[in-house]
């Protein structure tokens, strides 16, 4: 399981001992993207686990993005590095979700301005 901390710019991962039972869960690792996320607010992994992409806002209104970050063992975040800004965009009043399709073709993405996914 994983989880967005907006307070340290970081993602957090945890091990659950029984498969969908959030209460199970033990804290695993953390891995900190505020060299390049100034605001994260959600995340998405690819389909094999290998990549991950942060989607960000920009305090200062000059542009949203989504960050993409290798991870050399898939699905463990403390293998993570920063790759590149696979995408950025101007127009956006917030980004507050990111979602991939399964087969990585498209992404979808949450926006607070205009409560629309885009």
């Amino acid at each position: 399981m994983y989880v967005m901390g907006q307070a340290g710019n970081d993602v957090n991962e945890y091990a659950l001992s029984t498969a969908w039972d959030v209460s199970t869960a033990s804290y695993t690792t953390v891995f900190s993207v505020a060299s390049q996320a100034i605001t994260p607010e959600g995340f998405d992994f690819s389909s094999d686990g290998t990549k991950m992409y942060v989607a960000s806002n920009d305090p200062f209104g000059s542009s949203e993005a989504i960050y993409q970050y290798s991870l050399s063992t898939a699905w463990d975040v403390s293998t993570a590095s920063y790759s590149s800004v696979s995408y950025s965009n101007t127009s956006l009043a917030s980004i507050t979700g990111l979602f991939f399709k399964t087969d990585g073709t498209k992404f979808y993405i949450t926006e607070d301005g205009s409560d629309t996914v885009k």
